[in-house]
């Protein structure tokens, strides 16, 4: 019985060292999260916020015919707002596009995946993006650095 109950507590000693690890490594990993966010999750919503620039630029040039210096010229709040604009402007275009290529079998089913995926002056690639940037990060959604950068 005095076996039983030593190495009863030897296992809840070990278990306890090994939690103990496991807890130290656990805040360790959370410590290299920046903004909440792992590595990957970071590098993913960089990418998006790039791309998001990119087809924000172009959408600017084909709907109101913006040109990249006069973006460089609008301050943070107007380009919020004009990313607001353009996603209004291009609301009706999916649905267009959806409906003309769509019936149209595999051919028509390349094409929408295309404008939506690979597309950047598409409105379906822009407001895929748009979405995509709202739902993580919410209101401060507007990438300035990455525009900056692309714009100078």
């Amino acid at each position: 019985m005095m076996e039983n109950t030593t190495s009863l507590i030897k296992t809840e000693t070990q278990n306890l060292v090994t939690d103990g690890r496991r807890e130290k490594l656990v805040k360790k990993l959370n410590e290299f999260r920046v903004e909440g966010l792992t590595a990957k999750e970071k590098e993913e919503l960089d990418w998006h916020r790039n791309t998001f620039v990119k087809s924000f630029t172009e959408v600017s040039w084909e709907f109101l015919g913006i040109s990249k210096t006069q973006l460089v010229q609008l301050g943070k709040e107007d380009l919020e707002e004009l990313a607001e604009i353009l996603n209004e402007k291009t609301k009706m275009y999916p649905g267009i596009w959806a409906t003309l290529l769509l019936p149209i079998p595999i051919v028509g089913w390349i094409a929408l995946c295309i404008m939506k995926y690979d597309d950047p002056g598409c409105c379906l690639y822009y407001r895929r993006k748009y979405k995509i940037l709202k739902k993580a990060l919410g209101e401060n959604y507007f990438p300035h650095e990455a525009l900056k950068r692309t714009l100078t």
